[in-house]
């Protein structure tokens, strides 16, 4: 869902500081959602981002390959084929989030964790309302303000 919300940023003329602002305003709302010490922060950040990066390059992958396959003229074969991709793709997503929670279990608690779950999910909420009011009218004058 991110990934839809990066394509409207990158739409408009100031792509980069939306870019970075909407980082800068992910770190804080994830950061004070999780009580995060600083000591705590400098360990969190890299785990998070790793995995954050190896999210998004799977998604690409979905992205392109159900980009990349003309839905009307596949063969029975080739959508199997595609089904298969995707269910593969799926498998290495939940790996791989299994793979961060062991990782920051180490440095957060269950707890928090799970806060994390529920701060993500805000975060993407708040952002789709933005964007949401920027598109009725709200916000003509550039993108939408975090």
């Amino acid at each position: 869902m991110v990934i839809l919300l990066f394509g409207f940023f990158a739409t408009q003329a100031q792509r980069r500081p939306s870019s970075e602002k909407i980082e800068s305003a992910r770190i804080g709302w994830i950061t004070e959602r999780l009580e995060l010490s600083p000591e705590v922060a400098q360990k969190f950040w890299p785990i998070y981002n790793a995995y954050s990066e190896k999210r998004m390059e799977l998604r690409n992958e979905f992205r392109e390959l159900r980009h990349n396959t003309d839905l009307a003229t596949a063969s029975n074969e080739k959508s199997r084929e595609l089904i298969d991709k995707q269910f593969s793709l799926k498998e290495k997503e939940i790996t791989l989030e299994k793979s961060l929670a062991d990782d920051l279990l180490e440095v957060i608690s269950p707890r928090q964790y799970l806060v994390l779950r529920k701060a993500e999910d805000d975060f993407r909420r708040m952002l789709f309302d933005k964007i949401r009011e920027h598109h009725e009218g709200r916000g003509k004058d550039g993108p939408p303000q975090l």
